[in-house]
């Protein structure tokens, strides 16, 4: 087959390192808080774009506005339900995407009343090996 871009010089190249350099992705494999929830639902690094994050954050911290030590322990647990969702919810998209629905905690006393829709995307790092990406349908 021919390959019309065998020669071609490379115009911009946004690779996995940038994107964790600039926040729009963070590794949940790295930080210790999930490390270990990550090892429980997959085999490979996990990581979540900086939206995905946020949103878990934002709910978390409106929960306990006055308690940042319980908010962190809400946000490991939404992240944990995040990650157990994926496996157990998700249908297939195409042979390396899932979408999956879940409820996330935004106050103290409920769950929110519309799911919230992500994307498990497996693929490559910058090295060709294995990584799992958790991410918004619009950012895909």
């Amino acid at each position: 087959m021919l390959n019309f871009f065998q020669d071609a010089d490379i115009i911009t190249a946004y690779t996995l390192s940038d994107a964790i350099a600039d926040g729009s992705i963070i590794c949940l494999s790295d930080m210790p808080e999930h490390a270990q929830d990550v090892k429980t639902f997959y085999k490979c690094p996990v990581y979540v774009t900086g939206t995905v994050y946020s949103a878990h954050e934002t709910a978390a911290q409106l929960c306990h506005p006055a308690s940042p030590e319980n908010a962190k322990q809400l946000m490991v647990l939404s992240i944990f339900d995040m990650l157990n969702m994926s496996r157990m919810l998700a249908f297939e998209l195409s042979p390396n995407t899932k979408k999956f629905s879940y409820h996330l905690q935004d106050t103290a006393d409920s769950f929110a009343e519309e799911t919230i829709e992500n994307l498990v995307v497996a693929g490559p790092d910058d090295n060709g090996g294995l990584i799992i990406t958790f991410m918004h349908p619009s950012e895909n």
